[in-house]
């Protein structure tokens, strides 16, 4: 589980690489490529979910994996973005301009990510926890580190935004700091609560 989760962990930071020249850069001669390399990441991560032995995780789990906790979570991150996100593009849309926070590009790509992406995800690893499936298990850990992640670089995000304009979301600064704080510890339980394998043979 925790070579799954440092594995996603290394595909977000190249689908972050990818995603960039697909949605951001001027369209040019290697436009192929760059759509060809965002798949790839994509099925890749897929290819080694699919691999992996379901059977091995469930039995790996440990007694004090924090199932409700977990899922609760996601489900709460799951709803907080889904709420950023609306609350940035919803008032605009009657508007016929772009929000303030889409300066510099002719659409709102990160938010769009996030809908398509990571509420989805959220949503579905509460719902495979609550389940008792295997897959939510090895999708928890991995969450629980993009949760750290995403809210770190919101929490940077408002507080750069705010120093350009002057006035600094404090609210949305320290609810994606609370969010953090419970992310690190439920990620602390289940570490410690994965049973470590014995070698074969032994």
């Amino acid at each position: 589980m925790l070579t799954s989760a440092l594995a996603y962990r290394r595909w977000t930071r190249v689908r972050q690489k990818s995603s960039l020249w697909t949605f951001d850069w001027i369209y040019n001669s290697l436009f192929l490529v760059y759509v060809a390399l965002f798949s790839l990441c994509l099925w890749t991560l897929a290819l080694v979910l699919a691999g992996i032995d379901r059977a091995q995780v469930q039995s790996s789990i440990g007694e004090r994996f924090p199932v409700r906790a977990v899922a609760v979570f996601s489900f709460a991150v799951g709803g907080l973005l889904l709420l950023k996100c609306l609350g940035e593009i919803v008032p605009s849309l009657g508007s016929g301009s772009l929000p303030a926070n889409a300066t510099g590009y002719y659409t709102l790509i990160d938010q769009a990510l996030d809908l398509d992406l990571l509420v989805p995800f959220s949503v579905l690893t509460g719902v495979l926890l609550l389940k008792r499936d295997s897959l939510g298990y090895l999708l928890s850990s991995s969450s629980l580190i993009i949760f750290v992640t995403i809210g770190l670089s919101v929490i940077a995000g408002e507080i750069l935004l705010g120093l350009s304009n002057g006035q600094i979301n404090i609210a949305g600064v320290t609810i994606f700091s609370i969010f953090v704080c419970i992310a690190l510890t439920l990620l602390a339980i289940v570490l410690t609560s994965i049973k470590r394998m014995r070698p074969i043979g032994s």
